[in-house]
């Protein structure tokens, strides 16, 4: 939310994968909030809250009856089966000069790379691709995007970051 509301000339905010608008609803009044949900009861529970839903799934995107500046994506692309397709499909529904903004776990990060397919990010069912920074600009080169930032952060508060930490490698 305070990234977005860091961005100058932005008036319209799609999350893809919005679940139930939290997040829509955390950057307060001043945008168009769309949302593209999967799940019937999330996306009402969205609208309760002034999304309006665009589409079920983003396959739906290729022709958006709106584009936004901003495309949200948090935690979605490792539940496709083809990041590139779903990537494809954010930068449609961006207006020219936008931005695409994804947040996914990293294979590059150190727990990762020292678990490799232990590591829990991979047992969740669900996920079904993973990135990592060198994948974020091969696939912005392809697209002919620029990639503005790449940042890490921790869902977590940080306060007993080390316990968190000692149980992913347990």
């Amino acid at each position: 939310a305070k990234l977005v509301s860091s961005l100058l000339g932005v008036k319209c905010v799609l999350d893809v994968g919005c679940f139930d608008g939290r997040l829509l609803d955390h950057l307060g009044s001043g945008y168009e909030k769309l949302g593209v949900e999967i799940h019937k009861r999330a996306a009402e529970k969205a609208r309760e809250k002034g999304i309006v839903i665009i589409a079920d799934d983003f396959t739906e995107l290729g022709s958006p009856p709106k584009v936004a500046e901003v495309v949200l994506a948090i935690d979605v692309i490792e539940h496709t089966y083809d990041p590139m397709l779903f990537l494809t499909e954010l930068v449609h529904a961006t207006a020219p000069g936008g931005y695409v903004i994804i947040t996914t776990g990293n294979t590059d990060s150190a727990t990762w790379r020292l678990m490799g397919s232990r590591y829990w990010y991979c047992h969740v069912a669900e996920h079904l691709s993973f990135i990592n920074p060198a994948w974020v600009r091969r696939a912005a080169n392809h697209l002919g995007l620029e990639v503005v930032s790449l940042q890490q952060f921790s869902h977590e508060d940080g306060r007993g970051k080390w316990r968190i930490q000692l149980r992913e490698i347990i």
